[in-house]
C-alpha cells in the first residue's frame, strides 16, 4: 500500500467537510434566509422555475454525495486495516492507525504512542516507512 493511499481517508473526510460545508451554505442562504431578513417572501422574477424545489432538490443530491463518501471512508478504512495487519513493526502500526484511520495530527500521534516520541520523530518514521515500500516494490 502507497502513502498515497493510506492518506485517502484524510483527503475523503476533508471532501465530506466540503460538502457539509456547501450544504450549510445552501440551508442558510435560501428563501428562508430572505423571509427572516425582510419580513417578506422572496420575489422569483422568473416564474418558470421553482427556485425552493431546486434548492430542496439540490441539498437531496449532497446529501447522497456525503452518503457516498462516507461509504468511500468505510472501504478504505478496511484496506488499512488489512495493511496493518501485515506489518511486523508495532510502532509503525500504531502510528499509521492514529494518524490515519483516526486522523490525529502528529503531535497527537506522538503523544498516543509515547516513548519520548516526538511529532517530528513519528513524522519521519511514516515518511521512511513508505519510501522503502516504495523502493522495494
Amino acid at each position: 500500500m502507497t502513502r498515497e493511499e493510506v492518506n485517502q481517508i484524510y483527503y475523503i473526510d476533508r471532501e465530506i467537510e466540503m460538502w457539509k460545508r456547501q450544504l450549510l451554505d445552501i440551508r442558510a442562504g435560501g428563501k428562508i434566509k430572505a423571509q427572516i431578513i425582510t419580513g417578506m417572501p422572496h420575489a422569483n422574477t422568473n416564474m418558470t422555475t421553482d427556485p425552493t424545489g431546486e434548492e430542496v432538490q439540490r441539498i437531496e443530491e449532497i446529501e447522497v454525495i456525503i452518503q457516498s463518501k462516507l461509504c468511500q471512508i468505510q472501504a478504505q478504512k478496511k484496506k488499512v486495516y488489512a495493511y496493518i495487519a501485515t506489518l511486523d513493526d508495532s510502532l509503525m502500526r500504531q502510528i499509521i492507525m492514529h494518524r490515519c484511520i483516526t486522523l490525529c495530527s502528529w503531535q497527537e500521534v506522538a503523544m498516543y504512542v509515547g516513548g519520548g516520541n516526538t511529532a517530528d520523530s513519528v513524522r519521519k518514521r511514516f515518511e521512511r516507512h513508505f519510501e522503502e515500500e516504495k523502493n522495494t516494490a
